[in-house]
This record gives structure tokens, sequence and C-alpha cells, in this order.
């Protein structure tokens, strides 16, 4: 008779098939990186604004520009990325700079020869979610298909037995379990 699927069970299951949005994550940028290079239209762009976003000594410092443009049909269309440090530097509020934007969908724009830092995150994350998923996943989903343990239950399992040891402990008085009371006990 097949055991009744526990709720660690079900969160473990939820929680892989979640690790696979942070895979979307990264599929998405590349979809917009991808649809750019497809068919890539220049325009000039004009910054609006320039920002550092500081990462407080636990992650990078980001430069964005801000910028807008218009498209060969006289539509405006905003955009923003992280630069590197030179364009950032060279560049003022008011100045014009070089965009492609994806003629399909002008709201996908880049500032090409940029290279953009959350790729790196991005991929991170994304390898991340694939082995998240792995082993929450098709990992135990066919171990209890096989008719293993599933390894949650084994963890719940020995999680279990901890917390009985410690309470024994607890109960002996002396944190040793009474192995060295029964020792002097044996030998007198």
């Amino acid at each position: 008779m097949k055991r009744a699927r526990t709720k660690k069970q079900w969160a473990a299951d939820i929680g892989a098939v979640l690790s696979l949005l942070l895979v979307g994550l990264f599929v998405a940028l590349v979809i917009r990186d991808q649809r750019i290079s497809a068919n890539p239209e220049k325009a000039v762009a004009w910054i609006y604004e320039k920002e550092m976003l500081e990462g407080d000594g636990e992650g990078p410092t980001y430069l964005v520009v801000r910028y807008s443009f218009t498209t060969e049909t006289g539509d405006t269309f905003h955009g923003s990325a992280n630069v590197g440090s030179r364009l950032y530097d060279c560049v003022s509020v008011g100045d014009g700079f070089e965009i492609e934007y994806a003629v399909d969908d002008p709201t996908m724009s880049r500032v090409p020869g940029e290279f953009d830092e959350m790729w790196v995150e991005a991929l991170a994350v994304g390898v991340q979610g694939v082995a998240f998923f792995g082993y929450l996943g098709p990992r135990r989903w066919l171990r209890t298909w096989r008719g293993e343990v599933d390894p949650v239950l084994m963890c719940l399992a020995n999680e279990r037995l901890r917390s009985v040891d410690r309470h024994e402990e607890a109960a002996d008085g002396d944190g040793d379990g009474g192995a060295q009371q029964g020792d002097r006990t044996s030998g007198e």
C-alpha cells in the first residue's frame, strides 16, 4: 500500500517546480538578447538619467544609464542599461549615444559593446535553479517511483533521531547519554 504524501514532501515538490522560475530568468534574458540580435536597428539615444546602484559591500555596483530614443516610425521609447565605468564616466545627462533595439519590439534595447553583469548573475541563478530542480524533483520522484524511500522522509527520520538523542541527553543531565556512568558501574 502506498503511503500518503506528507506536507514536507509536497513542499519539496513545489520547491522543485518553483526552482524552474530561476531558470526562466536566464532564459528570458537570452531571448531578449537574441530578439535584438536577430533584427537590430540602430538609433541615437539621449540620456535623461544616470545612477550608481551600490551593492553595499554585498554585491556589485551597477552603473545605470536611462535613455530615450526615437524609432524610424517616429515613436519614442525609453530604456535603461548597465554600462561599464568608461562609458558611464564619458557621458552626461543630455548626451547622445548609439543603442540597438529590436525592430519588431522597440521596448527591447541595449547598448552595443557593453557587457551586462546581469548575464553572470542570471547564469548563476539559472544553474542554481537546475540544481535545485534536479535534486528536489526528478531525483526524488524517480526514487519513490522505484519504491525506494523518499530522501525527504529520510531527512525527517534523521531529524527526529537527533531530536530524540538530544532529549535523552538532557534527561541524563550529564550530556553524555549515560555511557560514562554505565562504564563505572560495570568496572566495580
